[in-house]
């Protein structure tokens, strides 16, 4: 009967053990799979604050005196070229020189704002817009 009773209990402890084994692997797969998928579209949709590595730049400041309206990423200009430096090319984007857009595409859109007031020769008050999102 104590030899029945202990192989019982032997038993029921392997079960627990191979209880605990597959609660482990679940728990495993589910974190290796949902977890990156997450994690992947935080960091890709994050601001790159580009404006604030060009308003101290003088060919920027220049550029932004002399101008107003808005340059898409198709444009030939001199700052396309600056802030493809800083913007990830799975950016789409438009560039706005005191002047804002509402035609914006239904995605999630980042904006970087500056305001310049001119150059050391120049005080011509400016506000830049940088609209951009994964295109």
């Amino acid at each position: 009967m104590r030899r029945n009773r202990q192989a019982k209990l032997s038993k029921k402890a392997y079960l627990k053990t191979v209880e605990v084994m597959i609660a482990i692997v679940f728990a495993f797969t589910f974190l290796l799979y949902f977890l990156p998928k997450f994690a992947g579209v935080q960091n890709v949709e994050k601001s790159e604050n580009v404006l604030k590595h060009l308003e101290h730049d003088n060919v920027f400041r220049d550029f932004v005196i002399s101008n107003t309206g808005c340059i898409n990423k198709t444009d030939n200009s001199s700052v396309i070229s600056q802030i493809e430096e800083y913007l990830p090319d799975v950016y789409d984007y438009r560039f706005c020189i005191n002047d804002r857009i509402y035609d914006l595409p239904p995605k999630k859109v980042l904006i970087d704002t500056v305001f310049i007031a001119g150059n050391l020769s120049d005080y011509s008050p400016s506000v830049v817009r940088l609209y951009y999102w994964i295109g």
